[in-house]
């Protein structure tokens, strides 16, 4: 027979004083005895007994889990409410309350909000990389512009680069004016600028390791040059040289420091100057093999 009513009302929810009473630990762990000289359950403790189950099964009903009870061995997958949320263990623990200072990662919230889930997966300011046109539901093409942070406040709030880089920073800054961004740079500005991704290779930041070091989140660093000969009357050896000083050659010709362990049997060979042209009439940019997607950030 399917059930017609819900647990709302529970068995002994407004109980007849001296009439709701948990029985005795060694009655809870033998259950009632039968036979003929058994002795029959006290009214008490049935009222006890029936309304613990109405109520853990009202728990479920309203709230999707039980309540957590730090007595609980609770095991992986196993769902609580505390705190007003629904929670998943993900690591077997007990005594560690879901919503208290010792959770470190033993439970995890529920989260039933398509929104918010795909928030987790995808949390704002993830960069992707799209087989389209279009920048799909929940994310913007990655193009420099200005967006009202009104509008997209999760991606303004992660993507902010702070007061103090909001002058220089090539994006994440907020402005004033969405059509002229860099011209109205304000830490107060109601939009706030994507980055530029459009035709552009990413790097990992160095944080720290010494590879790329000085970079910042964010920061734009230009290509490594290559040198060619640009005229083709008369074949000759084409090579870099600048202007400026020795300790900047490397930051002038746009290449990083190498490591000469990598490099043990490798020499540089050099020879007098002859003719010398501009960047722009005898050398290029580097660049690998690529395929061109379409760059998005999550908002």
């Amino acid at each position: 027979m399917s059930r017609t009513e819900s647990f709302q009302r529970r068995w002994a929810s407004d109980p007849v004083p001296g009439q709701f009473e948990s029985p005795p630990n060694a009655i809870m762990d033998l259950g009632w005895q039968g036979g003929a000289q058994a002795q029959l359950p006290e009214a008490k403790w049935e009222n006890w007994w029936h309304h613990r189950v109405d109520e853990a099964l009202h728990e479920i009903e309203e709230n999707g889990a039980p309540e957590w009870f730090n007595d609980v061995p609770y095991k992986v997958g196993a769902l609580a409410h505390a705190g007003g949320k629904n929670w998943v263990a993900v690591i077997a623990n007990s005594n560690i309350s879901p919503t208290g200072p010792d959770n470190t990662g033993q439970w995890k919230e529920v989260v039933v909000d398509v929104m918010a889930a795909i928030s987790l997966a995808a949390p704002p300011t993830m960069i992707g990389y799209f087989f389209r046109s279009t920048a799909p539901a929940g994310w913007l093409k990655a193009n420099g512009e200005a967006i009202a942070i009104a509008t997209y406040p999760a991606l303004a709030e992660a993507m902010y680069v702070g007061d103090e880089r909001n002058a220089t920073a090539p994006s994440g800054y907020r402005c004033t004016d969405p059509a002229n961004p860099s011209g109205t740079r304000s830490t107060t500005g109601a939009y706030i600028v994507k980055p530029e991704i459009r035709g552009e290779f990413i790097r990992g930041v160095d944080d720290g390791r010494g590879v790329d070091p000085g970079r910042l989140v964010g920061s734009t660093q230009k290509g490594s040059l290559i040198a060619f000969d640009p005229t083709v009357a008369a074949p000759a050896v084409a090579g870099l040289h600048t202007t400026g000083a020795d300790a900047s050659i490397r930051a002038d010709l746009g290449v990083d420091t190498p490591q000469g362990a990598d490099y043990p049997n490798a020499n540089v060979v050099t020879d007098p100057a002859s003719s010398t042209y501009s960047v722009s009439a005898a050398a290029g940019v580097a660049r690998p093999r690529s395929v061109a997607f379409l760059a998005c950030i999550k908002y």
